[in-house]
């Protein structure tokens, strides 16, 4: 039955998540695959458009091809283009995650002032700043935002306000991008200017686009998202659908984690000792070394150490130390399927019960219900 369906899929190869997502959507399929019409812009089903679409999947930007793909029946699976209004299911990232991540992310490395850069007329920005901003405000702090760009007015004078805002912020500062391109695009400005990245501003972009994040000197880190698996889960829900069952209203997939590269260095943190302590927390925590066992590494006694982290950031090195053995928790049950006591100590907690109270007191969850709702392995 797949080799006798037309498949209509539209992904604009000009954005690296639309090729990851069509060769995950390629690879469900495995030796037997429908036959696709891959086309370069679709706003609307034309008639003699290549063979008759009798399926589609991909990006679905515009109301009139939704309508018409729910008019005519069409078993049809988006994998996001921004209608907020999921009328059709639908694949794609979860947003969300991806921005609480990257707020994780800057905050395990001491940030205490965060800002995020998007574009209003994005579900996916805005989901990714919510995350951000919900994850910043656990710990008591207000995010900055700044509207990169949107309309052709918008888009013509982002560089200036670029360099209003980033002025603005307090130094150190750490910006989340809510995606690679802006990223890029944003580093060039602010280093040509002489902002120096990572030690005055941290840079985090999204979507680990490997061309983009290396087209400049630091190379930009990035969310890792899973878009292969949106493609393949996409493939998924299709081929229920050709089969006549139903498919999910919308399936959110996981970010994997954060490709670290020199946009967001430890030298981002303005106190030169400061940086040296995180390092050697960072090192140490999933070793389970106590905290006078990690003062003593650092050189330092136990209440100085003390009192230069609560300085700092305004947290115990205890609170530090649990915020990153967390942070490789979360990695892990998102993408290994290890038991939950091996997680626990390989985040450096003692036992899982030690590891399942402090996880429980961080996000409100148990491991394993968090693992259940954002594997990527599912």
């Amino acid at each position: 039955m797949r080799s006798e369906i037309n498949v209509t899929a539209y992904f604009p190869g000009h954005h690296a998540y639309n090729r990851r997502v069509f060769m995950g959507f390629v690879g469900h399929w495995g030796e037997h695959p429908p036959a696709i019409d891959l086309l370069p812009r679709v706003t609307r089903l034309e008639k003699g458009q290549y063979r008759e679409c009798e399926a589609f999947v991909g990006m679905v930007y515009s109301p009139e091809l939704r309508e018409q793909l729910l008019q005519r029946k069409i078993p049809t699976i988006s994998t996001d283009g921004d209608l907020s209004e999921a009328k059709v299911p639908r694949v794609r990232n979860d947003d969300l995650e991806v921005g609480r991540l990257a707020a994780r992310t800057f905050l395990g490395r001491g940030h205490q002032c965060l800002a995020f850069a998007g574009w209003k007329n994005s579900l996916a920005s805005n989901e990714r700043e919510r995350g951000f901003a919900q994850e910043a405000e656990k710990v008591g702090i207000e995010i900055k935002s700044l509207e990169l760009w949107g309309n052709s007015n918008r888009r013509r004078d982002w560089v200036p306000r670029l360099k209003r805002f980033a002025k603005s912020l307090p130094k150190p500062a750490a910006i989340f991008f809510y995606n690679d391109v802006a990223a890029l695009e944003s580093q060039r400005v602010l280093t040509k200017v002489g902002h120096v990245v990572p030690d005055e501003i941290s840079i985090l972009g999204c979507g680990d686009d490997h061309f983009q994040c290396h087209a400049v000197h630091p190379n930009i880190a990035s969310v890792i998202t899973n878009d292969r698996e949106v493609g393949r889960r996409a493939g998924m829900e299709l081929e229920a659908l050709l089969e006549g069952r139903s498919a999910q209203r919308e399936v959110l997939v996981p970010p994997v984690g954060i490709r670290e590269r020199g946009s967001l260095g430890w030298a981002a943190v303005a106190d030169a000792d400061m940086k040296s302590i995180l390092e050697i927390f960072q090192e140490r925590a999933h070793h389970g070394d106590s905290i006078s066992e990690m003062a003593k590494a650092i050189g330092m006694d136990r209440r100085t150490l003390e009192r230069r982290v609560r300085q700092n950031m305004n947290e115990s090195p205890l609170e530090v130390i649990h915020r990153i053995r967390l942070n490789r928790a979360l990695t892990l049950l998102r993408t290994t399927e290890n038991s939950l006591v091996q997680i626990a100590l390989d985040s450096g907690y003692s036992s899982q019960s030690s590891f399942g109270s402090a996880f429980r007191k961080r996000f409100g969850a148990t491991p394993g219900a968090y693992r259940k709702k954002h594997s990527s392995l599912s």
